[in-house]
């Protein structure tokens, strides 16, 4: 259904009642497809879907874009595919171009234009003041969380975009999105996983989780403190809590000792690896 012909139904006083909105409303998700420019962000119509399945559909969001030269498109997704482990999401993310990224943690999907004045106004009309600012944040922070193991490698978390210094820091973008309950990062093997590294994980917490699963399995350079830093940041409200420090050879027993003092009062479920420590 395409929207610029669908005269009538866009006029319409109320855009949910148009057959576009109830076609959209049946879907389970959406995919998503970006040109190298990431031009859809900068059009109402991409924003409208992308509002409507951040805040009524679910946030069963992939992403996918051919990269200029590339031969093999790369693909973003808010949860992992059926049968793939943490560990092979993150491989599949990290090839993900940081120039989308990042155009994808600036979006404000109020901004975008459209041929029609008539349909953006009516778009405009259509949005929620609480509902949007929420839709923006859970946007920002699906592409924030993408881009974390690849800012990890590049030393860029906290800064994530080195032509203009301090404006893009993926702890804030991802601890500001107050939706989100369940949070899951796969670091396996990454020799950057330092006790800093931890500090900027646990600012990029919100307080509003209550499932978090995190692996460093095989982290050589994880150890007490990197424990004590997430142990003092885990939200008080978690429910459910994965961690992997299967291998983690630095680690001691004060180690667990900080974690075994810090586990929130409303956990019920508890799943720890230190096998190999």
């Amino acid at each position: 259904l395409r929207q610029n012909s669908a005269k009538g139904e866009l006029d319409a006083q109320d855009i949910r009642e148009s057959p576009f909105f109830k076609a959209m409303s049946l879907a389970e998700g959406i995919l998503l497809v970006v040109d190298s420019q990431a031009t859809v962000f900068r059009r109402i119509w991409c924003d409208f879907e992308l509002y409507v399945n951040l805040t009524s559909i679910g946030d069963l969001l992939d992403i996918v874009t051919l990269p200029d030269g590339a031969k093999h498109a790369r693909l973003f997704s808010g949860t992992p595919f059926p049968y793939e482990s943490l560990s092979d999401q993150r491989r599949r993310e990290t090839r993900f171009p940081k120039s989308i990224l990042l155009a994808g943690m600036r979006v404000v999907l109020q901004d975008g234009g459209c041929s029609r004045e008539e349909d953006k106004r009516v778009i405009l009309a259509s949005f929620s003041g609480d509902q949007l600012e929420n839709a923006n944040r859970r946007l920002r922070s699906l592409f924030a969380k993408a881009a974390w193991p690849l800012a990890l490698r590049l030393g860029l978390v906290a800064d994530f975009d080195s032509s203009s210094p301090g404006t893009v820091s993926l702890p804030e973008i991802l601890s500001a999105d107050k939706q989100r309950t369940q949070l899951s990062f796969s670091f396996a093997h990454m020799e950057e996983v330092t006790s800093d590294a931890a500090h900027n994980l646990a600012m990029g917490l919100a307080e509003t989780l209550e499932e978090l699963q995190l692996s460093f399995e095989g982290c050589q350079n994880v150890e007490d403190q990197t424990v004590k830093v997430l142990s003092r940041s885990l939200p008080k409200d978690l429910r459910v809590l994965s961690l992997d420090f299967l291998g983690c050879k630095a680690i001691t027993n004060a180690g667990v000792s900080h974690l075994a003092h810090a586990l929130p009062m409303q956990l019920e479920e508890l799943t720890l690896h230190f096998d190999m420590c």
